[in-house]
């Protein structure tokens, strides 16, 4: 499990890279939500595309924070069995 901020959209490169590499990523968007809101939304939107295609996953922890995790990690939401 890394942390990876979310604090530039260079940065989901990296956070996919290291999915492809078995890492749980948690990630603070915080700096980019108060600069650049749309920007985040842009790489949030991105990072969800690249994550889906690699059979990945990401959830929202918090207002800030999200996790991915690669395909082999699993998920399980609230009041799943």
């Amino acid at each position: 499990m890394k942390r990876i901020a979310l604090s530039d959209p260079d940065r989901v490169g990296e956070i996919v890279s290291e999915l492809r590499g078995g890492n749980i990523i948690v990630s603070d968007m915080g700096q980019l939500m108060d600069e650049n809101p749309e920007e985040l939304k842009e790489s949030v939107d991105r990072l969800k595309g690249m994550i889906g295609e690699m059979d990945g996953q990401v959830a929202r922890l918090s207002e800030t924070m999200i996790i991915a995790t690669p395909e082999f990690v699993r998920m399980q939401s609230r009041g799943e069995d």
